[in-house]
């Protein structure tokens, strides 16, 4: 069973939100740790995205304490709001 790109991991059907299923590529399941990693924030700034904006991407999982996004979901809402990443909440470097 061979990856359609290579180096990328390879891709799984999943069931995001209550009735689409999507093909992904596991690299696109983030946590909130890697949406903070990716955008050079702090988590706590995405875990404030995700509760003071209603239409940040619900997660399309939650286990426990753990929430996963769907990164495509999470990039089309910062092209919406353009004035994120949140400075208040950036990760000190």
């Amino acid at each position: 069973m061979g990856s359609s790109q290579s180096g990328a991991s390879p891709a799984t059907a999943v069931t995001v939100g209550s009735v689409a299923r999507r093909r992904v590529y596991l690299d696109d399941l983030v946590t909130t740790d890697d949406v903070a990693d990716r955008l050079r924030v702090a988590p706590q700034a995405v875990h404030q995205w995700a509760s003071r904006f209603e239409d940040f991407p619900d997660p399309i999982r939650v286990f426990g304490r753990m929430r996963i996004w769907y990164w495509p979901d999470v990039q089309r809402w910062l092209k919406a709001h353009p004035d994120k990443p949140d400075r208040a909440f950036t990760a000190q470097t």
